[in-house]
């Protein structure tokens, strides 16, 4: 059998294992947006019209699923993300779904908001060591640019992880006095990314 090279397609993995043919081709849908300035999306929607996915240990809040998208011969690179809503539709007429919602691994920076002081003796901690630190924390990959600028306490006064560092992005100059941005990328799948501006 010779693939369609015209025709759109994904591969998809649940906890690092491929789904089978039978799951593939009862998806209808699948959505992906790649978002600059929240988290990414993923959404499938599965026709489980026999209800045999219903407890699947595959889809369930927590997974972490990974695909890659687009044609035979050119396919994304590998999104990753965790599933946080599984939604079961059981309609009088037409054929049961689930439908999963996954976001980036960025979402567990955008949790409960914290209150706590960043300090280090002289001479002080930088803004970028305290992105590094915050990433850590969450399992997340740093890749940050090194900051300027010491400082011997900084408060993260009732914010998410998340937003702090969206504060500290705006307030971080490099040498050349561009501006920095040392901070977890929640639109870039786990890591932590330094945003240089103009």
């Amino acid at each position: 059998m010779q693939l369609d090279v015209y025709q759109p397609t994904f591969i998809i993995e649940i906890e690092g294992k491929r789904l089978s043919k039978d799951i593939t081709h009862e998806i209808t849908s699948f959505v992906f947006e790649d978002n600059e300035d929240e988290m990414d999306v993923m959404e499938i929607s599965i026709t489980d019209r026999y209800l045999q996915f219903v407890d699947d240990p595959l889809f369930q809040e927590g997974n972490e699923i990974a695909a890659r998208f687009g044609y035979v011969d050119d396919l994304s690179p590998r999104k990753v993300a965790v599933i946080k809503e599984i939604d079961y539709d059981s309609p009088e007429t037409g054929e049961p779904t689930i439908k999963i919602k996954a976001y980036d691994k960025g979402h567990k920076l955008a949790g409960k908001q914290i209150q706590r002081i960043w300090q280090k003796p002289a001479p002080g901690i930088l803004y970028s060591e305290i992105a590094e630190k915050i990433a850590a924390e969450h399992g997340l990959i740093p890749v940050v640019t090194k900051t300027v600028g010491r400082h011997l306490r900084v408060a993260q006064g009732n914010l998410s992880d998340a937003q702090f560092l969206k504060t500290l992005a705006a307030k971080s100059r490099d040498s050349d006095g561009k501006e920095s941005r040392a901070m977890c990328s929640t639109s870039r799948m786990t890591s932590c990314t330094s945003i240089q501006g103009i």
